[in-house]
């Protein structure tokens, strides 16, 4: 009898214990929802703008997109959303290492396997065909004239071996034993540095470090993934025969904005690029942007809240190409130039559950803009059937890139952001030369550049073929010899020369 007592005393607890779990279980999820139902959605949060409600379509529902949308929408309208963002930023702000107070070391996944570009196609953007540069936007009235600075007028490289341009304006008159010079190691320009005692940031763990206002991906060289890299340039060399090929790596912000533990031992992204150059075969060209941007580091030639660089720093990356090229690039002062604000780019929405991003999203990027000096038109293609081709803006407009583009992704404001296939065709230039760029997004901002150089200029995102769902491309071979293509260019930042992205460009060449 004892015993039966004491089972039915259990149980009452137990039931006690089970209704009181369950009623801080269902009356949170019951207090959400009638919040949910009353609560208005918002356009904006701070420099944030927030997804809306996605429109319904059956087509939208079969392919996965309204479903995609819509988790999306609901992650960013959640009642409460701001509240639970910021007690989550204060148990992620634990796991930040604090250096002197201004300097914080974000232990955070990186998808670097692989970052994967976006693109848009605006309906309102319709001011499609470029014309010559006008003055409008630029602070003096004849900098934006192209007879301001024409090429070859004072603005050439700084590299060594330049001389006086041809009539066109835009090839020099190097001799043709230029092109086949092996790669010279480069001594490092910040002379003898001690570091400093944080040993730990050399590491080869993924992170983000935040210095004031400004967030950047740690990097680290990994040879075998260098070897990778040079061996892949070094077999479409081969594959391509008689076509200049030229390796542009390109380093990151961290290299130029953080101390120097940060860009010594494995995390040198200048020992990374010479040895990757090391690997190159003998007529490849290797294209210095190393020294083009520390010269202008004092610049704003990287973002402060995301992980490309400026055009101001493409800029100087092109004017390093024109020198490998053969070519003397234009001033930058004879571009016409605007600027759009409130930029909050990878940088900050990787570290926005960090109460150390709120810097970030207080002090967005303003994204510059220096618009084609010559009459071009950009088509834009699906795949390399070029069966598809819509006009598009080469830079798109102002108005739309201040005014219709969330935050997050003003950097599409180039080309429309990471496309298949671009073709810019030049009515102005007659060179005899036509230029192919493999790219990952690096290449969005420096390809305007280019396509004042060059009769047609070809832009090629490796990571939007053969994959699951992508159109399969392995001619790429033929595709360079019937579009008369003379010059070839493998565009990276350091960080993409990795074996899961070389492996798409095996791909294009039938070789994976």
């Amino acid at each position: 009898m004892k015993k039966q007592n004491l089972r039915k005393k259990q149980r009452k607890q137990m039931k006690r214990w089970y209704f009181v779990l369950c009623l801080f279980f269902v009356v949170p999820v019951l207090a959400l929802f009638f919040v949910s139902v009353f609560d208005r959605d918002r356009e904006k949060s701070g420099n944030e703008m927030l997804a809306q409600f996605p429109e319904f379509s059956v087509k939208a529902l079969f392919s996965g997109e309204f479903t995609a949308e819509f988790e999306k929408y609901f992650s960013d309208q959640f009642p409460m959303r701001s509240v639970f963002m910021d007690g989550a930023k204060y148990i992620n702000s634990l796991y930040a290492i604090d250096f002197r107070g201004d300097k914080f070391e974000i232990d955070v996944d990186i998808d670097n396997t692989w970052e994967h570009g976006q693109s848009v196609d605006p309906n309102n953007d319709t001011d499609v065909i470029q014309t010559v540069a006008t003055s409008s936007g630029s602070e003096d009235p004849e900098a934006g004239s192209s007879e301001a600075t024409a090429p070859g007028d004072g603005t050439a490289s700084s590299s060594e071996g330049s001389s006086s341009t041809s009539e066109e304006g835009s090839e020099t008159s190097l001799p043709e034993t230029t092109w086949n010079t092996s790669w010279t190691e480069l001594a490092s320009p910040w002379g003898e540095e001690t570091g400093d005692s944080e040993s730990s940031v050399t590491s080869t763990e993924s992170g983000i470090l935040i210095i004031g206002d400004r967030a950047m991906e740690r990097v680290y060289r990994v040879d075998s993934y260098l070897e990778d890299y040079a061996d892949t340039i070094n077999l479409l060399y081969d594959s391509l025969g008689g076509v200049r090929v030229y390796a542009m790596l390109v380093p990151k912000s961290i290299e130029f904005n953080a101390p120097a533990a940060y860009r010594s031992g494995a995390a040198s992204q200048l020992d990374a690029i010479n040895y990757a150059y090391s690997k190159m075969k003998l007529g490849v060209i290797c294209v210095d942007a190393y020294s083009e941007l520390y010269a202008h580091r004092d610049e704003n030639i990287y973002f402060r809240t995301d992980h490309h660089w400026s055009q101001r720093g493409a800029y100087y990356g092109y004017r390093a190409f024109c020198s490998a090229a053969n070519l003397t690039p234009y001033g930058l002062e004879a571009y016409s130039n605007e600027t759009v604000t409130g930029f909050l780019g990878t940088m900050y929405s990787y570290t926005r559950n960090y109460a150390q991003s709120e810097v970030l999203k207080n002090n967005p990027d303003d994204v510059e803009i220096f618009r084609p000096l010559t009459v071009s038109t950009m088509e834009v293609f699906s795949d390399a059937s070029l069966s598809d081709g819509a006009v598009k803006n080469i830079i798109y407009s102002y108005d739309y890139a201040q005014n219709s583009l969330d935050a997050s992704l003003k950097y599409l404001v180039f080309l429309g952001g990471d496309r298949p296939v671009c073709h810019i065709k030049n009515e102005t230039v007659d060179n005899g030369r036509k230029l192919l760029i493999l790219k990952e997004s690096y290449g969005n901002a420096i390809t305007p550049f280019l396509g004042d150089m060059f009769e047609d200029v070809w832009a090629i995102d490796p990571r939007e073929f053969n994959g699951s769902g992508e159109p399969v491309f392995s001619g790429l071979v033929d595709f360079v010899e019937e579009q008369g293509i003379t010059d070839v260019v493998v565009l990276n930042n350091v960080q993409s020369a990795i074996p899961s992205y070389m492996s798409n460009i095996r791909a294009l060449i039938g070789a994976e």
